[in-house]
């Protein structure tokens, strides 16, 4: 841990390096861990790349964190919430955000556990706001848990990447939940019975119940949702938040201030025919943040590619942000592992994601105000 004269002098220089960005560039850190939360069993083991690892990185103000292990239904402890966000402040960084906080799939497809898994969800968002955290990400992702990927890629460089190829059956990511083969036949049964249809009605009435907690707040704590990840069905699963017209339908279910979109660029562009540049200067107004991956297209699904790399048009996407005023916080959204790097888990390495990935976006970001300040200085 740094000492608190070195965290205080930390955050003083990041946030000058933030004022010279429109931008904010933060990560995402798998911990803390069993031993540092106090707990037994829980959280899991802790994430080889440490705080103190990432707050090398003057580039970096902040980090997007989780409570790792708890399943649905489970309330996040304020106290838990409060000890996660010290911890991350102790290294001169900010806890802007949480994510994972996974509704459970009887949310998704109407199961028996709706009720009390919605419960759950307000009550650890309250918890979570009351704390001055300023948004949750979440996913209605069918039969998932979070994303899937199931293959690997060496790119020439020799940097290994994950990817998708729908022609392998149900592979899943480390971060995805395991389903026994008893588990996935009942789902793909219910979600074959309601279809994309009922997944929305599912998510309309999940978003009425939970708007209590989030009104509490007057704006200051935002829902955003995650795209589809991979963004297409598989076989009877259907795909609910994949295109343009799917995130215009989720933000006309409950269209308040609090209820947002966690713009993945990655998974949006892994489906030919979204225009992610487009689709940010449509909804830039309700983007909480961003995700910030390339992919490139294979014959039978993606693989992910370097962020300079790859199909995905970040650095337009960056520019459709900045020409309509958006202002928030962007993550280097997975990246390659390196040669003798350490991995929090598939497509979560450190050379390329924190130090590589974050530099390049907040290089691009700064430009991009340069660039502008002096343009109206021109005018």
């Amino acid at each position: 841990m740094l000492s608190t004269e070195m965290a205080q002098a930390g955050k003083a220089l990041r946030d000058q390096v933030s004022q010279k960005s429109f931008c904010r560039i933060v990560v995402r850190w798998f911990g803390p861990g069993d031993v540092a939360m106090g707990t037994k069993g829980v959280y899991g083991a802790p994430d080889p790349i440490t705080l103190s690892d990432i707050a090398q990185n003057p580039d970096i103000h902040g980090i997007v964190g989780s409570l790792y292990g708890l399943p649905p239904g489970s309330i996040w402890k304020r106290e838990d919430i409060r000890r996660l966000r010290q911890m991350v402040e102790d290294h001169g960084l900010e806890l802007v955000g949480i994510e994972s906080l996974w509704p459970g799939e009887d949310v998704i497809w109407g199961g028996p556990r709706r009720e009390e898994f919605t419960t759950a969800f307000a009550e650890s968002a309250e918890n979570i706001g009351a704390e001055g955290i300023g948004f949750i990400t979440y996913n209605m992702i069918a039969a998932a848990g979070d994303w899937l990927r199931n293959s690997y890629y060496r790119w020439p460089t020799g940097g290994v990447a994950v990817g998708y190829d729908r022609t392998v059956p149900r592979g899943a990511s480390s971060l995805s939940r395991s389903y026994s083969n008893a588990e996935f036949a009942k789902l793909e049964s219910e979600y074959g019975r309601i279809g994309k249809q009922g997944v929305w009605e599912n998510a309309q009435r999940f978003l009425e119940e939970v708007a209590p907690a989030f009104r509490g707040f007057e704006g200051k704590l935002q829902l955003a949702l995650h795209p589809d990840d991979p963004p297409e069905a598989r076989g009877s699963i259907p795909s609910a938040f994949s295109t343009e017209e799917d995130l215009a339908a989720y933000l006309s279910f409950v269209p308040e201030e609090w209820n947002k979109l966690c713009f993945c660029t990655g998974s949006l562009g892994s489906l030919s025919g979204n225009d992610v540049v487009k689709m940010i200067r449509r909804f830039h107004k309700d983007i909480a943040w961003a995700h910030f991956r390339s992919v490139q297209m294979t014959e039978n699904g993606f693989i992910e590619a370097p962020h300079e790399l790859g199909e995905t048009p970040l650095f337009e996407c960056l520019k459709a942000l900045y020409e309509n005023g958006w202002r928030g916080d962007i993550r280097p959204d997975h990246g390659l592992f390196f040669q003798g790097d350490r991995l929090a888990c598939d497509g979560y390495g450190y050379q390329d994601r924190v130090l590589r990935a974050a530099s390049l976006l907040y290089g691009w970001s700064s430009a991009l105000q340069m660039l502008g300040v002096s343009s109206r200085k021109n005018a």
